[in-house]
Order: C-alpha cells, then structure tokens, then sequence
C-alpha cells in the first residue's frame, strides 16, 4: 500500500513514514544510498526535502515514489524505493479483523507460515501485508485479541 502524504514534498513523505514507524522499520532507497525516513529527513537540505512528489507505483519488487527536480536545463526524475523490514512485528488493527492482534512475521511461528511479505498474528487468527504502518494507536480504542496478548505477555517474559 502506499501513501500520498498531505504535504506533498519528500518532506512530507519521509514525515509521514517517521511519524508512524521506527526508524528500523522503515526505510527508502536512493540512488544506491538507504536510510530511514528519519535519517533522509536529518541528513537532507531544506531544498531536496521541498521536491515536489510526481508520482507513485508499485510493482513486484516495492512502492516506487517519484519526485521531479527541475533544472535549468531539464526536468530529472528520481526514485525513491520503499522498503519494509521484513522481520518488524507490533500491535495492529487489520482490516479484516475486529481486534488488535499483535503481528510477527511467518517463520516466528510454530509451524512456520511461508507468504513472503505477509506478517501473521500470533494466535493465528489474522494476516494483514508487511507493507503499510502499523496502527497501533488504535489499540486504546478498539480491544486487544486475548491470546495475542496472553501469547506476546509470555514471548516477552522469555517463558
């Protein structure tokens, strides 16, 4: 899934993401060089962040985002790749379930699941795609799936 931020810059793409992710989660690549929305929005000038974005797709390999910087000569367009770590985990509301489950990726569970690029609930009961935030914020609002959470409480104790 991907994002068309209100702010439509790089700034406002890289704020969107680090507003809703860690910085591990998360992380765009760019003309060989990766970092995550937090370190593009450190590490760039005020200027390359003010880019305006062109345009968005996805293939099999990811979300592309595409922005147009304008010379004086010419109109060059550059790609940012999206990418999602593919161990993240954390509480989530998907859109086909009711409750907040709590998200590992396949191999985690016994027996292993094998979808690439899909993150399973830990009681098994739910799948959402390792390709949007989580939504955690929503927990508070909307209950939490008893065994996710009785099965989280014992993965964190090391039992």
């Amino acid at each position: 899934m991907s994002h068309w931020p209100k702010n439509n810059t790089l700034a406002g793409l890289f704020g969107y993401y680090a507003a809703r992710c860690e910085p591990w989660e998360v992380s765009f690549t760019h003309a060989g060089f990766t970092q995550s929305p937090h370190d593009w929005l450190k590490n760039s000038d005020g200027a390359a962040l003010q880019v305006p974005l062109a345009g968005c797709h996805t293939s099999g390999q990811g979300c592309y985002y595409t922005v147009a910087h304008r010379t004086e000569w010419e109109i060059i367009a550059l790609q940012y790749h999206l990418h999602w770590h593919p161990e993240r985990h954390g509480w989530h509301k998907s859109v086909y379930s009711c409750v907040v489950h709590y998200f590992v990726p396949g191999q985690w569970l016994t027996p292993p699941k094998g979808f690439a690029g899909t993150l399973f609930s830990l009681c098994q009961r739910a799948d959402t795609p390792n390709n949007e935030p989580f939504n955690a914020a929503s927990e508070s609002d909307i209950p939490s799936c008893k065994v996710c959470s009785q099965l989280h409480a014992r993965w964190n104790s090391g039992a």
